[in-house]
């Protein structure tokens, strides 16, 4: 991982923000897609939104199982993690996981 910025322990960090952004803007474009109807090209740009969002959060998801396996915790943290993969595991987007 020498192209990472030092600020960054490993890749998790840099990539779980492109789920984040793509799906919502892939939820806002459906529904101004369903209040307006127009332009045409706009379902298919939500569509596109939500199948890179999703090809994203799998990136990401195991970018945090990786990221899991090669940061030092301290103990206290543990359970937040667990909570943290948890959630990543349940949720829709990214249960492929």
């Amino acid at each position: 991982m020498a192209m990472l910025p030092a600020w960054a322990p490993n890749l998790h960090p840099l990539v779980i923000h492109f789920p984040i952004a793509l799906i919502v803007v892939g939820a806002f474009a459906d529904l101004v897609d369903t209040i307006i109807g127009r332009p045409r090209w706009l379902s298919s740009a939500a569509t596109t939104l939500f199948a890179l969002g999703a090809v994203s959060a799998i990136v990401a998801c195991v970018s945090g199982q990786q990221a899991l396996d090669t940061v030092l915790m301290p103990g206290m943290a543990h359970p937040i993690v667990q909570s943290h993969r948890t959630w990543a595991i349940s949720t829709p987007s990214i249960s492929a996981c």
